[in-house]
């Protein structure tokens, strides 16, 4: 049999609730959806950091974020990304016979960055403009060819747009028509490179920038969803108030402005009135137009699995879905990340689709990572380990989604998972500790409660004695 094709999908900051085969009965997601039918979806599949970069570094060397060291998003201005002489997998499949593609969003720093091993790249670096100056992405430059600046969509600088955009915190309709839209852009790309001849079998990632906030459909997916028809997340009343003090700071901080701007001048809400800053109507159309930006994908997937079958390339084409991490959703009066390892930002959708219909409409509950796609992809491909990575292959559990491949997971350098608790450490606050098989929404924080002392202190260990804590 011919090696096979290998075809990665990703979204950008996705819930991962927010998906039909998952269980939300208002989003729309058929392809996406039909692809969890066809293939294994993983229901306990972890980033290794909420935060893009360092989430794509994992992914990309199939290293823990301690391991390959990049621990903050290329606009911090620490020049963050995988360095010059780092081990992708992308390179080892390149000498080792495939044709290696990226599609979309890079987002690895761009001084002394490592060449991954890409025989072809398409890149837009996100919706927001983290180009160096005096640079651009391919995407930026096609929207100027057509007569557009990347200023017509920089939603939250024009001015036409702000009270808007304000209103509803950076959810807001895209102002150019669809075909104009980032994700529109790369959808019709990854078809164009299918559709092209390949002599080699290959390795595309088609890395779409949405749901990333601003979440911003374009016109008919902006009318797709009656915010009536969202449901909002199950919270606790005042639940923050029994968290680690950043939580409630961050939502302090929420109530006074918007992410995406500098509002230093406005002050905190009060906390005991921040739960109520955002009117129940307001969030029902934040969550609408979030679930636009992900149909809009959707249908972009769709497109592309059309391209595969009329190029006879679908019967040899394993496909991967997953994203980089998730984002709050309003999940205990949250939004967008930040400031914690909540399910909701590190827990991630993962579906695996393999052409020979192994594994098809099966779960796995074995914990996995990111870090465990790139010895995957070799093992797949047939090429050898180059003896760098953290992460294990995946390939088995395809054949026994039963048997355990990892026993607890690392989400940075704070969080313990294992297949009953999450424990996290937050130095000179409060820990936490959730029970997720009881409580998988992680409402009530069981940290400090003497009857479950041995399981703190057992977690607490475990996690100080990998990364140096104490």
């Amino acid at each position: 049999m011919p090696r096979p094709n290998i075809l990665l999908i990703t979204t950008d900051e996705h819930n991962f609730r927010a998906l039909g085969y998952n269980g939300d009965l208002t989003i729309r997601t058929p392809n996406i959806d039909r692809l969890a039918r066809e293939g294994m979806v993983f229901n306990r599949a972890y980033t290794t950091q909420p935060l893009c970069t360092p989430a794509r570094a994992s992914l990309w060397t199939g290293q823990h974020v301690t391991t390959h060291g990049v621990r903050g998003n290329i606009y911090t201005g620490l020049k963050e990304g995988v360095r010059a002489g780092a081990v992708t997998f992308s390179k080892v499949l390149q000498q080792h016979g495939y044709e290696t593609a990226l599609i979309g969003k890079r987002h690895l720093g761009f001084e002394q960055e490592a060449d991954i091993g890409l025989d072809h790249q398409d890149l837009a670096e996100s919706k927001f403009n983290f180009n160096p100056p005096g640079m651009t992405d391919d995407y930026r430059r096609w929207l100027a060819a057509q007569g557009h600046s990347n200023a017509e969509i920089t939603t939250w600088e024009r001015a036409d747009l702000a009270e808007e955009y304000e209103k509803y915190y950076g959810a807001i309709r895209f102002p150019l028509e669809e075909r104009f839209y980032v994700d529109s852009y790369l959808g019709r790309q990854a078809v164009d490179w299918l559709s092209a001849q390949h002599e080699k079998p290959f390795f595309l990632w088609l890395s779409f920038c949405s749901p990333h906030h601003p979440w911003d459909p374009p016109a008919h997916y902006d009318d797709m969803y009656d915010p009536a028809d969202v449901v909002l997340p199950e919270r606790r009343p005042r639940e923050l108030h029994h968290k680690p003090a950043r939580q409630l700071d961050y939502l302090r901080h929420l109530g006074r402005g918007l992410p995406a701007t500098t509002r230093d001048e406005r002050r905190l809400v009060d906390a005991d009135h921040a739960y109520e800053k955002l009117p129940e109507d307001v969030q029902r159309k934040m969550i609408a137009r979030y679930y636009g930006t992900i149909s809009l994908a959707d249908d972009r997937i769709g497109q592309v699995r059309d391209a595969l079958e009329a190029a006879g390339l679908w019967d040899n084409t394993i496909v991967i879905f997953t994203t980089d991490h998730g984002d709050y959703l309003g999940e205990h009066y949250l939004w967008f990340k930040g400031c914690s390892m909540y399910e909701s930002l590190v827990h991630v959708p993962f579906v695996v689709r393999m052409p020979d219909g192994r594994g098809a409409g099966q779960e796995c509950d074995a914990l996995v990572s990111l870090m465990d796609l790139a010895p995957t992809f070799l093992q797949w491909a047939g090429a050898p380990d180059p003896g760098t990575f953290d992460g294990t292959s995946i390939a088995p559990l395809i054949d026994e989604p039963g048997r355990t491949l990892h026993d607890e997971l690392s989400i940075g350098s704070s969080a313990i998972v294992t297949p009953e608790w999450k424990y996290v450490y937050n130095r000179g606050e409060e820990d936490e500790l959730y029970k997720l098989a009881d409580d998988p929404n992680e409402l009530y924080n069981l940290s400090g409660r003497e009857d479950l002392a041995a399981v703190e202190e057992n977690l607490r260990g475990r996690l100080f004695e990998r990364f140096g804590h104490g």
